[in-house]
């Protein structure tokens, strides 16, 4: 049951992504009509959805393959398939490490992978929302879901995204990423909003709306007020 509960939390947490008022993650070409998908089971228990996409490593290369999307976010590797299954059984799997990776896109996700100066963290985070801040979550699979309720005007937008004390958020701005560590939030995060005065001092004052779990709404803010500037 509990192996059930994990993967079911999983599936609804990528199930849509959400619209914030702003330029939402590039949606993949569609590469070719796959309403399908397919389904890749262990052990009698549904793992992950399988589309076909595009996978992108550094050095360039792009390969038109069957990827996962039923997770917000992977680590260590990612599994694709060249071909569908055959039968209802699957040919070779293969596998391609996230250190060699650089994004995938499939069924109009983008996932890219977190690049840090300082630690090689091997995750593939989905992009949230592009902006003068970019956006990015990580949600481990074995974690189970929390939710948090998102109070009145944004629950709806946030449907299908699992904000929760679970979720792990990165942002990028002028290309360069920050992981946000939930530890000293409202210090860190005011700084790194520092030239959004009013907002930084909502973060930094721990409101209501402007903790931890309201990443998306608190990144909206920013790049709805900066968009808004021309800048």
């Amino acid at each position: 049951m509990k192996k059930f509960f994990i993967h079911f939390a999983c599936a609804l947490a990528a199930s849509t992504l959400p619209s914030w008022g702003q330029k939402p993650a590039t949606p993949a070409v569609m590469l070719e009509a796959d309403t399908t998908g397919y389904e890749k089971r262990k052990l009698g228990t549904v793992s992950d959805r399988f589309y076909w996409g595009t996978l992108r490593k550094i050095d360039g290369t792009e390969m038109h393959v069957l990827l996962p999307t039923r997770y917000p976010g992977y680590e260590v590797a990612i599994d694709y398939f060249s071909t569908p299954p055959t039968n209802g059984e699957w040919n070779s799997r293969h596998w391609l490490k996230i250190d060699k990776c650089a994004s995938m896109e499939v069924r109009g996700r983008v996932y890219e992978t977190v690049q840090h100066k300082n630690k090689n963290i091997k995750i593939m985070a989905l992009r949230l929302m592009e902006g003068p801040i970019s956006l990015f979550t990580y949600v481990e699979a074995r974690q189970i879901f929390l939710p948090i309720p998102l109070g009145v005007g944004l629950a709806s937008p946030l449907l299908g995204i699992p904000i929760s004390d679970k979720n792990h958020w990165y942002v990028r701005r002028k290309g360069v990423w920050t992981e946000i560590s939930r530890r000293q939030f409202p210090q860190l995060m005011a700084a790194y909003l520092s030239d959004a005065p009013d907002l930084a001092a909502k973060v930094g004052n721990s409101l209501a709306g402007y903790l931890y779990n309201n990443m998306p709404a608190i990144i909206a803010e920013y790049n709805q007020a900066k968009s808004g500037a021309g800048g």
